[in-house]
């Protein structure tokens, strides 16, 4: 029994998708972060009763203790785990493989792509055109390449995912991969609903530009991923929610990108309320460890002295 523990986004179920078109796939878990220690429980009892040959993580960033706990149980147990993933760590993941728990770690890549080149490079596999397009359209939006010509795709594929939820988009994608006419009216109400939140949010006062377009910060629980796109002219983002998550965003026009979000990593995890941080050059993510009015507000008056700095020392200023 093959079966896939994968993040609820659209690179995570995509992993799944290559599975079942390649080696065949019984059963996908999509979760969030905070789900891992359950479900990490979850397969040690399931592997006690011999019910999984071969697990495949993908697309899940482990904390260190989480990656630990992972080796112990593949020593446990005579299955086989696949671990793919393509996120940033601080300690070297390679350290906990074992005989039963092969890593791959890579940030070239999305994770859905590198579980098909790990498929194809140890179980040789091949995809179909129509799929390797889908795949590439993933690959360009996960990794925010918004210059690539597969961005604009992908991108409509990540809010038909979260507009269809995980279920119905994995039944309807898994084996045909083409956007449809109904798909294609679906997008196009998407797009009228998330006008009609921009132009709410602008006259609410949740938009707030700062210095010089270095900075926009914006409080919005929806359509994030449509911010850099309708004010393309800010150097850096910073995009709120309701439930203590922070999203930063870098304008691909930015100087030293790798050196800028290195900085705002670092500055950023010396920051007392920040729980945790991660992402890519790009696109990362922030979750803070209480949610309340004023620890957002505290956050977002030191991201405003982060930002003048990084801009600065990359001489963005």
């Amino acid at each position: 029994m093959i079966i896939n523990l994968t993040h609820y986004d659209l690179d995570g179920v995509t992993c799944s998708i290559v599975l079942h078109n390649t080696i065949g796939l019984n059963q996908n878990y999509c979760i969030g972060y905070s789900k891992i220690d359950e479900y990490l429980d979850i397969i040690d009892e399931h592997c006690v009763r011999n019910f999984f040959d071969t697990i495949y993580i993908t697309d899940l960033k482990f904390e260190e203790h989480q990656l630990a706990k992972l080796q112990e149980i593949s020593l446990k147990h005579n299955s086989k785990f696949i671990f793919i993933d393509h996120h940033q760590y601080s300690f070297t993941p390679s350290k906990y493989k074992s005989k039963n728990l092969t890593i791959l770690v890579n940030e070239d890549y999305s994770a859905s792509t590198l579980t098909y080149l790990y498929l194809r490079k140890f179980k040789d596999v091949t995809i179909k055109d129509d799929l390797n397009r889908f795949l590439k359209a993933v690959n360009s939006y996960d990794l925010w390449q918004d210059d690539n010509k597969d961005f604009k795709i992908g991108f409509v594929y990540n809010e038909l995912f979260w507009d269809y939820g995980k279920d119905h988009f994995y039944s309807k994608f898994k084996e045909s991969f083409g956007i449809r006419a109904n798909d294609k009216e679906r997008y196009k109400k998407i797009l009228e609903k998330k006008n009609e939140a921009m132009d709410k949010i602008k006259k609410s006062g949740k938009l707030f530009s700062i210095g010089s377009n270095d900075m926009l910060l914006i409080f919005t629980d929806k359509f994030m991923n449509f911010v850099t796109l309708d004010f393309p002219d800010y150097k850096t983002y910073v995009i709120v929610n309701s439930v203590g998550r922070i999203s930063i965003r870098l304008n691909k026009n930015l100087k030293s990108q790798e050196e800028a979000h290195k900085m705002f990593i670092s500055k950023i995890k010396d920051i007392e309320s920040t729980k945790t941080v991660g992402g890519h050059t790009r696109s990362f993510g922030i979750t803070l460890k209480d949610n309340n009015p004023s620890t957002l507000v505290q956050f977002t008056k030191k991201m405003m002295y982060i930002v003048d700095e990084v801009l600065v020392s990359i001489g963005e200023r």
